[in-house]
C-alpha cells in the first residue's frame, strides 16, 4: 500500500520550516556580529580623544581645526556621527582619503592584490612553522 500525498509532505515542509528558522537565526547572528564590529571600529577612532588631535598637526590654526570639525561632521553627537557611518557604509560610500583627497574606496581596492600577497606569504610561513614545531 502507497502512502498518501499528504503524508510524504509534512516532514518535508517540517524540514523547510527549520531550515527557514536556522537560516534566519543565522542572519540575525551575523547581522549582530557586523553591527558590533563597526561600533567598534567606528569607536577606535575616539581612543585616543579627539580624532583631529591625531588626524591633523600640532600646530594647525584653531580656525582650521573648527572648520576640519566642521566638514568632517565631528561636530556632532558621537551617537549622530555613528549613524550618518553607518548609513554611509551600507550604501556604499567609505568617505574620501585624507591623504590622497580620493574617494577611499577604489584606493582599498587597489592595493587588495598586495594585501592579498601579505596574506599568502604570512598563511605559508605559519604553516611551515606550525609544522616544524609539531615534529620537532
Amino acid at each position: 500500500m502507497r502512502p498518501s500525498r499528504q503524508y510524504l509532505h509534512k516532514p518535508l515542509r517540517a524540514d523547510i520550516a527549520r531550515a527557514s528558522l536556522r537560516l534566519g537565526t543565522y542572519t540575525l547572528i551575523v547581522l549582530s556580529v557586523l553591527l558590533v564590529t563597526s561600533i567598534l571600529v567606528f569607536s577606535l577612532g575616539y581612543l585616543t580623544g579627539d580624532p583631529t588631535n591625531t588626524l591633523l598637526p600640532p600646530d594647525t590654526p584653531t580656525e582650521a581645526v573648527n572648520a576640519f570639525r566642521l566638514e568632517q561632521g565631528l561636530d556632532k553627537p558621537f551617537i549622530v556621527q555613528y549613524g550618518l557611518f553607518l548609513r554611509r557604509a551600507i550604501q556604499g560610500n567609505f568617505g574620501m582619503s585624507l591623504r590622497y583627497r580620493e574617494p577611499a574606496f577604489p584606493l582599498v581596492i587597489s592595493r587588495l592584490g598586495a594585501s592579498a600577497q601579505l596574506l599568502l606569504l604570512a598563511l605559508g610561513l605559519a604553516g611551515i612553522l606550525s609544522i616544524g614545531a609539531g615534529l620537532g
